[in-house]
């Protein structure tokens, strides 16, 4: 028996002969067929999206995942008591307040926080959010250690029962209330900031 024998013949039509390369490697012949058009059209539309991609995250304003990264990081050492003072005014600032953190943040506060602060942070059991008077201090990482560890009056800590997302939310909610002065709010407690 041959290795001819053992090899099935292949059968090039016509049009696979308009496809056909040149070169020609142990008896093997190639063909060039051009590619599929959906996989050119995922190729072409992957270089035009990159272009803008680029300008706003290498060049603009976005975030890498680098910077996304370290920002996460501060929240993670924050949450856990380590470097307070110099992570807490990164976590909150102005661009950190945006509408998703303010949404789940009032979510979370109208289920937890609610029934002894009001909805409006007018206050009811707990000290009114609203005024400029706090009792456990008005900045961002006394707002965030508060919620996370509670208070002696009272206050539970809901380290065990929120996500660092979660907690960070409902720090930005409450620190939202600052300055509102809902009506029926509740006489000011503490110290004035």
């Amino acid at each position: 028996m041959t290795d001819e024998q053992d090899t099935e013949k292949v059968i090039i039509t016509e049009e696979d002969k308009t496809y056909l390369l040149d070169h020609d490697y142990d008896g093997i012949k190639e063909c060039n067929y051009p590619l599929p058009f959906w996989w050119v059209g995922i190729f072409w539309a992957t270089i035009i999206f990159s272009v803008p991609y680029v300008i706003y995250y290498h060049m603009g304003s976005g975030k890498t995942l680098l910077q996304e990264f370290h920002q996460e990081m501060k929240i993670v050492k924050l949450l856990r008591g380590e470097g307070v003072a110099q992570s807490a005014a990164v976590v909150f600032d102005l661009e950190a307040f945006n509408s998703a953190d303010l949404a789940l943040g009032k979510s979370k506060y109208v289920q937890l926080c609610a029934a002894c602060h009001g909805k409006q942070g007018q206050g009811s059991i707990g000290p009114n959010f609203g005024d400029k008077f706090w009792l456990h201090g008005n900045s961002p990482e006394q707002i965030l250690t508060t919620i996370k560890d509670g208070a002696p009056n009272g206050m539970q800590a809901y380290k065990n029962m929120l996500k660092p997302a979660e907690l960070m939310a409902v720090s930005k909610y409450v620190k939202s209330f600052e300055g509102t002065n809902p009506a029926n709010g509740k006489a000011p407690q503490g110290k004035e900031y």
